[in-house]
């Protein structure tokens, strides 16, 4: 990976897809051809290609080209307010599944309080279960955030 490709990946990382000054958009811009910026990579014997499509403000999409099995995959589209990309399906999908294993986790511990637990086990879950309803709180306002 040269260095403008690397530039181009930071874009897409960081910025969401966004040049950072004029200049700068001047001179990826006219690295491309046709708005299209192509970099080429090699793993294991798989040859690769990873296009950046940009317009004047940024990167819009990523695809990745494979040689070997023909695929076209759609790596990252910027995002739209109000609309959700392939990005933010999978974090919902990920979210969705950390929330459900929080909620698994402290109900398994409620029940295992009668059971179990005695007094002075009493201190490991309160800490354990005050930091699993935590994470689901937050992993619950993520979820919203991106929803919304």
């Amino acid at each position: 990976m040269n260095d403008i490709s690397k530039s181009f990946a930071n874009l897409v990382n960081y910025n969401n897809g966004f040049f950072k000054s004029e200049k700068q958009s001047a001179f990826l811009l006219s690295q491309t051809d046709c708005n299209v910026y192509t970099s080429c990579g090699n793993v294991y014997c798989n040859s690769f290609t990873i296009d950046y499509y940009c317009d004047k403000d940024g990167v819009v999409k990523v695809e990745q080209h494979n040689f070997k099995t023909g695929k076209i995959v759609l790596k990252w589209e910027r995002k739209i307010k109000g609309k959700q990309t392939i990005q933010d399906k999978k974090t919902i999908a990920q979210l969705k599944r950390r929330i459900k294993k929080y909620e698994k986790s402290i109900k398994s511990r409620e029940e295992s309080i009668q059971k179990y637990i005695d007094k002075n086990m009493m201190d490991l879950y309160n800490s354990s279960m005050d930091y699993d309803k935590n994470a689901l709180n937050n992993h619950l306002s993520k979820l919203k955030e991106y929803e919304n």
